[in-house]
């Protein structure tokens, strides 16, 4: 799933405009928002639904899922420092997405979470 929401991803980049690094970041991050569906969101059909709105002045891809929900402030950033040693090195998805993107949000819930992003021009 996340290879192709990447393709997609990077078709509306190209799309818009956006140039090279700029859509390599929004893909990037759209496959991380993905894999967190995947491993998170304990949804029975582990479906990810994804939405494309071109503006002007941004890109805006919003991921959802059908899943359990979260509380997005209950996760915290991780550090380097921790995880060097550490048996499990993953837990750097949300962090991910929050560097490559100019706006995140997450919006969470019993019915599923939509985590919408936004990359400016």
């Amino acid at each position: 799933m996340e290879v192709s929401a990447s393709q997609t991803a990077s078709a509306v980049a190209s799309f818009m405009g956006l140039d090279a690094d700029k859509a390599d970041e929004v893909r990037i991050a759209v496959v991380e928002a993905c894999i967190n569906v995947i491993e998170h969101s304990a949804a029975e059909d582990r479906h990810v639904y994804l939405r494309f709105r071109v503006k002007p002045e941004f890109l805006q891809v919003e991921v959802q899922d059908r899943g359990v929900g979260f509380d997005p402030d209950s996760i915290q950033d991780s550090k380097i420092e921790d995880k060097i040693h550490a048996k499990r090195k993953r837990g750097w998805g949300m962090q991910i997405i929050r560097g490559l993107m100019d706006e995140v949000e997450f919006q969470s819930g019993e019915a599923g979470t939509t985590v919408i992003m936004r990359k400016m021009r």
